[in-house]
Order: structure tokens, then C-alpha cells, then sequence
């Protein structure tokens, strides 16, 4: 069986997809594109747009720390955070 590499993405490649048809945001380190979601979402899409693009991580523990979004989010990954290196 061959695994597919997973996509590494920068964050400001994250911060360019900020609308409601691509809609992107970062969960520990975690890259979601939860445009889809986003109309589902039980607190209204509004507060997804308007965090879209950007690390979310806090945020989303500072609201629902009960919720399993890894579960909820899972169908949603399209990739990982690139870790920088230093020279």
C-alpha cells in the first residue's frame, strides 16, 4: 500500500484563503479547509469566515474545549503546517 505524502503548507499560504468557497484554517498545527463546514457550523458560519486563514488553535479551545474537532474536522485536512529550519 502507498501512502500519500502528506501537503505541507506555509502560513501565509493559509492566510491567502480567506473566502467562503475556500476557506482555510490552522488547528495545532493542522490545515483545514472548512468551507463546507463552515454552513454547518452550530454557532453560525460568521465566526469561521471571519478567522479564516489564520491559526485558530487558541481561539478554538478558548470557546469549546470539550469538542472532539479532530473527529468533527477529520474529512476536512488537507494538509500540515511546513516546521521551519533555521540555516
Amino acid at each position: 500500500m502507498l501512502h500519500k505524502k502528506p501537503k505541507l503548507y506555509s502560513i501565509e499560504e493559509v492566510a491567502k484563503h480567506t473566502t467562503k468557497s475556500s476557506c482555510w484554517i490552522i488547528l495545532s498545527n493542522v490545515v483545514y479547509d472548512v468551507a463546507e463546514y463552515a454552513k454547518e457550523h452550530p454557532g453560525g458560519s460568521s465566526i469561521i469566515y471571519e478567522n479564516a486563514g489564520k491559526d485558530c488553535t487558541e481561539l478554538f479551545y478558548a470557546l469549546h474545549p470539550w469538542i472532539n474537532y479532530k473527529k468533527i474536522l477529520e474529512k476536512y485536512i488537507i494538509g500540515y503546517i511546513e516546521e521551519k529550519t533555521t540555516p
